[in-house]
């Protein structure tokens, strides 16, 4: 239901934007042609196109390859190999006893933090740090909870849900820069222009701004169910530890701002929960 949500703010948000700052000069000139209308239902079917073969395509491995490249993300050599291929097929087991493949692909990230986390809809990407600093049952735990968000298939919606807003995103950016090139000429004529065109928008900033919060509410109820997964495949313990680790390394404050902002809830709120898991 979210990414149909989603999919429905990048299609009108696009022919919002497009269509909106001539809605907006007509009305001011109090001229709203029937010509002007005919640009929505031209607009409609054209952005959906694009709307939908974004999110189609982030959704896909050329989306995954997309965004390993953009990490850095590299294969697994050596020790990486000896450690993490055991433990990835132990998983890719336990989750085939429960009726599902998963053909997972694991990368390399060279980053002294150790995490891990999954990537669309059959990579998962472990740093180098998690290999280093932490031992097999952690390593192992935190594999679990990544095999959960792909066997939910949580990644690979929430790169549809970013392909899907991506053309939106990006024109928004641009029409931001020329809102704020306006504002900076100092004249009075530019600052005039710069709010008459920052007006139709203001709503969809509105608009995006909610859908990041409800986004980041759905994301931290999927974190719960995911660890919840860790522990039904025999993790339980091992996740406790790596969260523990995480919250000696993590020093976050949790206002009331960062809750709200936040992709994960509370690590201790994480462990309270695996803990109350017989």
């Amino acid at each position: 239901m979210y990414v149909l949500i989603t999919l429905c703010i990048g299609i009108v948000g696009l022919v919002w934007m497009v269509c909106a700052p001539n809605f907006f000069m007509y009305f001011m000139q109090g001229n709203l042609e029937n010509h002007s209308y005919q640009e929505v239902f031209i607009a409609v079917p054209f952005f959906a196109g694009i709307v939908i073969v974004c999110a189609l395509l982030a959704a896909s491995p050329v989306g995954e390859w997309i965004v390993r490249l953009s990490l850095g993300a590299r294969k697994m050599v050596g020790r990486e190999l000896e450690i993490l291929r055991p433990i990835i097929y132990n998983l890719k087991a336990q989750v085939a006893a429960k009726g599902k493949t998963i053909h997972v692909r694991a990368y390399i990230v060279d980053d002294p933090f150790p995490m891990s986390y999954a990537i669309g809809k059959s990579t998962i990407v472990v740093t180098s740090g998690l290999l280093k600093q932490t031992g097999e049952a952690e390593i192992a735990g935190g594999l679990a909870h990544e095999f959960g968000h792909l066997y939910f298939e949580d990644t690979k919606r929430s790169l549809a849900q970013w392909g899907a807003l991506l053309p939106l995103l990006l024109y928004y950016k641009l029409w931001m820069i020329f809102i704020n090139f306006l504002y900076r000429s100092e004249s009075i004529i530019g600052i005039a222009l710069g709010l008459i065109f920052h007006a139709p928008i203001f709503p969809l900033k509105l608009l995006l701004d909610l859908w990041a919060l409800i986004g980041r509410r759905i994301s931290r109820k999927v974190e719960y169910r995911a660890d919840a997964f860790a522990a039904e495949l025999g993790e339980h313990d091992g996740l406790i530890r790596l969260l523990e680790r995480y919250s000696e390394i993590d020093h976050q404050k949790w206002g009331l701002a960062e809750q709200l902002m936040a992709t994960h809830p509370p690590t201790m709120y994480r462990i309270g929960k695996l803990e109350n898991i017989e």
